[in-house]
C-alpha cells in the first residue's frame, strides 16, 4: 500500500508544482555530475566504448549513492517515505511538459513565430531557426508524444518493477522501487546528454543511447495500449491510431520514438517526421502518420490525450503496487 502511496503523492506534488527552475533540483544536479564525469574520464585518453560505459557506471552507482545514503541515515519511516516522495516527483516530468509546450500554441495562434521558435527551442534538441508554423507544430506534438514516454511512462514503469522485483527477492520494495525509478532517469539525461553520433559523442555516448534504449523499450511499447484507451474515451479515432501505429512505429532510426508518434498521427490523421536540423546536420526522419499537416489545434488534441493518458498510467500502476506488494 505504501508503495502506491508514495507514487500517487509525488504524482499529485508533480501536478500541482511542476519542476520549479531552483539550481538544487535533482536533475539538474545528475546533469551537472553528467558533465563532471565525463569532463574527467575525457582527460584519461581518447573517448571509447568502454569509457562511456564506465560514464554509464559511475553516474548512475553515484547518483543510488546518494539516494540510498541518505535514506539510511534518516533513519525514521516518515522521513525515508518523505524522501521517497521529493526523489520520484523529481525523476517525472509530467506537468512541466504541458507548461513548456502551451506557450508555443499561444504563440502560433496569435501568429508569433518568432516567440514560438524560443519557445520550441527550449523542449526540442533541433534547431529552430527557418521553421514555420507546421514545422513548430510537428516539432511540439513529437515532443509531447516522446515526453510521455520519457518523462512519465518510463519511471513509473520501473518505479513498479523495482518494486515487484524487491517483493520476489524479500527486500524493501520502496527502496527498491524509487531507486529503479532513478536509474530510469539517470539513464535518460545521460542519452540527452551524451547519447549523439556526432564526432565528439559517438563512441562515447553509445552505451549511454544503448542503455536508455533498453529502459524505454517496454514503456514505449505499453504507450500505444494506454494512449489508445485515452484517446478512444476522449473521442477521437484509436482504431486509427492503432492502425497507424502498427506501420509506423518502427520507422523511426530509435526502436522506441515512433511508438508514440506514430499513435498520435494516425489518432489525428496528421504528418509526423521529415527532415529536421540539428547542430550537425540535417536528420532525414521517415515519414509517419496520415495526410494533414500538423498545426496548433492539434498539440491542443495531443495535449488532451497524453494528459489522460498519464493520469491513468498512473492510477493503474498505483493500483497494480497496492494489489501485488
Amino acid at each position: 500500500m505504501w508503495v502506491g502511496l508514495v507514487l500517487l503523492l509525488a504524482f499529485i506534488v508533480d501536478a500541482l508544482l511542476g519542476d520549479p527552475p531552483y539550481g538544487l533540483h535533482p536533475v539538474r544536479l545528475i546533469g551537472r555530475f553528467i558533465k563532471a564525469v565525463e569532463t574527467l574520464l575525457r582527460k584519461t585518453g581518447p573517448p571509447t566504448v568502454a569509457t562511456g560505459l564506465v560514464l554509464v557506471l559511475i553516474t548512475t552507482g553515484g547518483v543510488l549513492l546518494v539516494y540510498l545514503g541518505v535514506r539510511h541515515l534518516l533513519g525514521h519511516p516518515v522521513l525515508e517515505g518523505a524522501w521517497d516522495v521529493f526523489w520520484v516527483y523529481s525523476v517525472i516530468a509530467f506537468r512541466d511538459m504541458f507548461d513548456h509546450v502551451e506557450p508555443v500554441r499561444e504563440a502560433l495562434d496569435r501568429e508569433d513565430p518568432g516567440e514560438a521558435r524560443k519557445r520550441v527551442a527550449l523542449i526540442v534538441g533541433r534547431l529552430t531557426h527557418g521553421l514555420g508554423r507546421e514545422g513548430l507544430s510537428r516539432a511540439t506534438v513529437e515532443s509531447l508524444a516522446e515526453g510521455l514516454v520519457d518523462g512519465l511512462l518510463s519511471p513509473v514503469f520501473w518505479f513498479v518493477a523495482g518494486g515487484g522485483l524487491a517483493y520476489l527477492l524479500g527486500h524493501e520494495e520502496l527502496e527498491w522501487a524509487v531507486s529503479l525509478a532513478i536509474t530510469s532517469r539517470v539513464v535518460n539525461t545521460l542519452d540527452s546528454m551524451v547519447g549523439y553520433k556526432s564526432p565528439d559523442y559517438v563512441l562515447l555516448g553509445r552505451a549511454s543511447a544503448g542503455a536508455d534504449d533498453i529502459v524505454q523499450f517496454i514503456p514505449a511499447r505499453l504507450s500505444i495500449p494506454i494512449l489508445f484507451i485515452a484517446a478512444t474515451l476522449l473521442g477521437y479515432n484509436g482504431l486509427r491510431g492503432l492502425r497507424i501505429a502498427a506501420r509506423d512505429r518502427l520507422k523511426h532510426p530509435s526502436p522506441n520514438s515512433a511508438h508514440p508518434e506514430s499513435f498520435i498521427a494516425g489518432t489525428l490523421n496528421i504528418r509526423l517526421g521529415g527532415p529536421s536540423l540539428y547542430s550537425d546536420g540535417i536528420h532525414e526522419k521517415p515519414l509517419i502518420g496520415g495526410d494533414l499537416p500538423p498545426s496548433p489545434r492539434h498539440i491542443e488534441d495531443t495535449k488532451k490525450i497524453t494528459m489522460l493518458a498519464g493520469i491513468m498510467w498512473v492510477v493503474v500502476a498505483a493500483g497494480l503496487c497496492a494489489v501485488l506488494y
